[in-house]
């Protein structure tokens, strides 16, 4: 029952995105590397705006994607500027956005994605409700064997108020993550590097919607 249940307050968030006529929102990412400032803004058909600043292992960084119609979008990246197809610039973004860029954008304009591509994280996995408390609905779901996902939903108006992902890579993961740092010379490398064989450390990643607006 508490599937079932969980399965109908997400269809219920997922309408109210994908029915809304505008959207906005600001937020903050937190994990053990750094933080990020984010913001949205959404008009129904086609405009869409989404910016970050962040300060990642001390390396302070910013960009956004603005929309130019429903398919085309101008990316910025620190100083660097490029004109791609909007599905390309959010998913450029999500790295960089630390995960948070695809989110609201794949509730938003699902049509905009190719099935199962960067999906939000209410399509990952199958949630139960676990509690509610001040904070609001929280539901929980084992996405995979290493990697448990906690949505928190407004419980008047059942938007995303908190998501936070914690995850335990395997040492195959994090050989990976040092092998890409290292071809980047990304001055993190080093700090990743140092809880490489540290394979019980958890990794949590929290995204916090601090303002949201809707118009329905």
């Amino acid at each position: 029952m508490p599937k079932l249940e969980a399965n109908k307050l997400l269809n219920q968030t997922v309408e109210l995105y994908q029915n809304c006529l505008t959207y906005s929102d600001s937020g903050v990412v937190s994990c053990e590397m750094g933080n990020l400032q984010f913001r949205t803004y959404f008009c129904r058909p086609d405009q869409y705006q989404f910016e970050w600043s962040s300060t990642i292992a001390g390396v302070t960084g910013k960009g956004g994607i603005y929309s130019l119609d429903g398919t085309k979008a101008i990316s910025i990246l620190d100083e660097e500027k490029e004109e791609i197809s909007l599905a390309l610039a959010i998913a450029g973004a999500t790295g960089v956005s630390l995960g948070v860029a695809p989110i609201t954008a794949h509730l938003l304009m699902p049509n905009l994605f190719q099935p199962g591509q960067y999906q939000s994280h209410i399509m990952k996995g199958s949630y139960e409700r676990i509690e509610d408390d001040d904070s609001g609905i929280k539901l929980r779901t084992n996405w995979r064997e290493n990697c448990w996902i906690t949505i928190v939903l407004d419980r008047s108006t059942m938007a995303l108020r908190e998501i936070v992902e914690v995850f335990t890579p395997t040492l195959k993961e994090k050989q990976r993550g040092v092998e890409a740092l290292e071809r980047l010379q990304a001055p993190e490398v080093e700090a990743v590097r140092d809880l490489l064989f540290v394979e019980d450390k958890s990794t949590p990643i929290v995204i916090s919607y601090n303002h949201i607006e809707f118009n329905l």
